[in-house]
């Protein structure tokens, strides 16, 4: 794993509408920001995920559901953003209003 390849990357499990965001860093591989609850069926969410120099955390509706400290987190450019891969199936899930912005 190099740096910068998760800035995060955000998946459901398999089968389930529970997110899955992980927070990729060289030195410890994965680091996932546990998200216990699924999200409910037909619901919308304003989904809030903030990659900073010392952590990531993520909140729905303004509720924080998790943080996962960083040690190794550096400014990136020329990111990539991608909504779906060729290896799995996709989630049952729409994308709407998307924003990705840098402090």
């Amino acid at each position: 794993m190099h740096s910068g390849d998760r800035v995060p990357a955000v998946w459901f499990y398999p089968g389930s509408r529970q997110l899955h965001i992980i927070d990729g860093q060289p030195s410890n591989g994965n680091d996932e920001c546990v998200i216990p609850e699924a999200l409910t069926p037909g619901r919308t969410y304003h989904i809030d995920i903030h990659v900073g120099p010392t952590s990531v955390v993520a909140s729905f509706d303004g509720v924080q559901k998790c943080t996962e400290p960083k040690t190794e987190r550096q400014r990136l450019r020329n990111v990539h953003v991608y909504s779906s891969d060729p290896w799995h199936p996709p989630a049952g899930a729409t994308i709407g209003d998307f924003k990705m912005t840098a402090n």
